[in-house]
């Protein structure tokens, strides 16, 4: 009867090592508190349902650990294009400012961009949000001073053009 018992846990214990359930990990660690509280089975037996109960809850554990890996390797990427971002909005920032429209676009697309990475590790988390914000107030500071001076030389070319028209309304009434 205990021989039973334990082979259906291992056939559980399989089981999850197949499955993608979030909760993987309780229940093989259920299943190995259940395991130790079957009774005794031959020595033979117990030997043998080991192995086969150990290695179906050592794949769950290998598959964890394996998803924490890839997990960590995607974060520290992310880190990577949450500078690469910031650097670029840093020197869109820097930028002449000629196309206005083009500039803000660019901007709002590195922002989704930013926004959209995922994860980061906690260790860098802080600062990277703390550069970001940095670098979109410079941009936006960059992008009002662009906007002053636009307006500025627009003002200046309808002042000349206007002067241009006075010039030749001048012209005009002199010649006549």
């Amino acid at each position: 009867r205990n021989r039973i018992r334990r082979e259906q846990l291992i056939e559980r214990a399989e089981a999850l090592a197949q499955s993608d359930a979030t909760d993987t990990i309780d229940q093989v660690k259920t299943l190995q508190k259940q395991w130790k509280d079957v009774g005794l089975v031959s020595r033979r037996d117990d030997a043998r349902l080991w192995k086969r109960f150990r290695a179906a809850c050592d794949s769950v554990f290998e598959r964890r650990d394996q998803q924490r890996v890839a997990a960590q390797k995607e974060r520290e990427q992310n880190v990577v294009h949450a500078e690469h971002l910031c650097e670029q909005i840093e020197q869109l920032a820097e930028s002449d400012f000629q196309d206005l429209a083009a500039a803000q676009q660019e901007f709002q697309q590195l922002k989704q961009r930013f926004t959209d990475l995922g994860q980061l590790p906690r260790e860098h988390q802080d600062t990277l949000q703390k550069r970001f914000k940095a670098v979109c107030a410079h941009f936006q500071q960059g992008l009002t001073n662009a906007q002053a001076q636009h307006r500025q030389e627009y003002f200046v070319e309808l002042w000349r053009r206007a002067g241009v028209c006075d010039e030749l309304e001048d012209t005009l009434l002199a010649s006549t």
